[in-house]
């Protein structure tokens, strides 16, 4: 999958308001491009990053939209792409539910209270359901959807059920094991049910590969998926689509988070090692990835940054709100760090931005996106 460049990013510094994000839509295109030549359909889920010039940028290689909020649903309208998206959520309201009704997108309902909600909005117009991955395989508990006993009763309440979403985390396994996992939670579904879908939804992240971990390959996952659980859904008379739609996969590549050194500490319990403080909020807590974390520093007497060479020290990396939640790198490897020096964060393209706490009412960080190459 593309990267952002950052030695493209060093000249563009001295020009940015930090602390930021910084976003390039190229990424995301080259990504949804690869994604969409090995899937019949991807859906790019709005909520891993909202900013308008990505979702467009998704939208225009070929994605469709995943929506799970009115500002999902606010987003799509922004870029004139509610005719190519599907919401997706949980605990819908009466009111939300009537404005998906009245938009005339694709639906995946979550609980049997909206599935006969669903009924009495719409009479008669079909909708996909959630299915429940059983707790002792889900990444998630059994937060999301309705079992496949609910799924047959959903059926006799609205008269056609036309699409599964079945949604899941797969961090920490393999492409093969996360298609297993489908397959199992898709098994108990009648031939009935699957010979009349449009859609099958594999929802759920993908695991973005950060520092030290290995990559999933998409020709991978596809052949996983092709082979089980679409095989033997296929075996049911199952006819329709096979969607994807990971979020983190595609964008967090496309975006680097900045932001200057405010404070260095001498980390005391740990010889050796330093504490920086950054100048910026973070998210509250912050997840506990291995952001990919290089330092820059202005070049003498001049606008011009660049990586500094020289002895590297052990980092742990902070936000600067009053809390001790938000370490953002622990024990990273950086050139000696001073005031003012660049930190940046990369592969942060996904859910970072829009999880920045508002907590001690700091200000969330700018956003800028390069321009299309």
């Amino acid at each position: 999958m593309k990267k952002l460049d950052v030695e493209r990013l060093c000249a563009l510094v001295p020009s940015l308001e930090l602390p930021c994000f910084v976003y390039d839509p190229t990424v995301v295109t080259a990504n949804v491009v690869e994604l969409c030549a090995a899937f019949p359909a991807y859906h790019y889920p709005v909520k891993s990053n909202a900013h308008p010039e990505l979702v467009r940028a998704a939208f225009a290689a070929g994605a469709m939209l995943d929506l799970c909020s009115d500002g999902d649903i606010d987003v799509a309208e922004e870029v004139a792409a509610l005719t190519r998206s599907s919401y997706t959520g949980a605990g819908l309201t009466p009111e939300l539910l009537g404005r998906i009704v009245r938009i005339g997108c694709c639906v995946n309902l979550d609980s049997m209270h909206e599935v006969k909600l669903w009924a009495r909005f719409a009479p008669g117009r079909p909708c996909g359901v959630r299915l429940q991955i059983p707790r002792s395989a889900s990444g998630y508990d059994v937060k999301f959807g309705l079992t496949p006993a609910e799924i047959e009763e959903a059926l006799t309440i609205t008269g056609r059920i036309s699409g599964i979403h079945v949604h899941d985390g797969h961090r920490g396994r393999t492409p093969e094991e996360a298609a297993e996992v489908f397959a199992a939670a898709l098994e108990p579904l009648s031939e009935v049910l699957i010979r009349d879908l449009d859609y099958v939804s594999l929802g759920g992240g993908w695991p973005h590969a950060y520092e030290g971990e290995s990559p999933w390959s998409v020709t991978d996952i596809a052949a996983a998926i092709d082979v089980n659980p679409l095989d033997a859904l296929r075996r049911k008379g199952f006819r329709g689509e096979m969607l994807v739609e990971p979020g983190e996969f595609i964008v967090a590549p496309a975006g680097v988070w900045l932001a200057r050194v405010a404070t260095i500490k001498v980390d005391r319990p740990r010889p050796g090692q330093m504490l920086i403080i950054l100048d910026t909020p973070t998210p509250m807590p912050c997840a506990d990835f291995a952001y990919p974390t290089t330092l820059l520093r202005r070049s003498d007497g001049s606008d011009h940054y660049e990586l500094p060479g020289g002895r590297t020290l052990p980092c742990t990396v902070y936000g600067s709100t009053n809390s001790g939640r938000d370490r953002i790198r622990s024990s990273v490897l950086l050139p000696d760090p001073s005031p003012g020096d660049v930190v940046v964060i990369r592969d942060t393209g996904a859910y970072v931005q829009s999880l920045i706490s508002g907590f001690n009412e700091r200000r969330p960080p700018s956003t800028y996106v390069m321009p299309q190459r």
